[in-house]
């Protein structure tokens, strides 16, 4: 049984860092997010996580969700999931968790 457990948990722990392909990015319209930076709303919940790019928090590593939440998703093995992986990446060592940062460029930036 002991052996089972370690193998798991390894290989779980492979998956994880296998999330370096996560691209860091708005979860939601660019526009919203600008108008949540204006207000602010960068460290609030839930732009913290729908709005890293926009309120330049791509290199930062913190979960956005409470902990618990972010524990229940690792367990779950859903840090793969675009969302989670925003939302809990110091849990899931997620974008900038696992040393690397790569951003989706914005609209706006590719028009210039």
């Amino acid at each position: 049984m002991g052996k089972f457990f370690l193998v798991c948990i390894l290989v779980l722990h492979g998956a994880l860092l296998a999330k370096g392909d996560i691209v860091c990015q708005d979860l939601v319209d660019e526009m919203a997010c600008i108008e949540e930076k204006k207000v602010g709303n960068c460290y609030e919940h839930p732009w913290s996580a729908k709005c890293r790019k926009t309120c330049g928090r791509c290199d930062e590593c913190y979960d956005a969700s409470n902990m618990i939440t972010c524990e229940d998703e690792l367990e779950k093995g859903n840090c793969g999931d675009i969302e989670v992986a925003h939302a809990c990446s110091e849990t899931c060592a997620t974008l900038s968790c696992n040393g690397t940062t790569k951003e989706m460029a914005h609209q706006h930036d590719m028009m210039r």
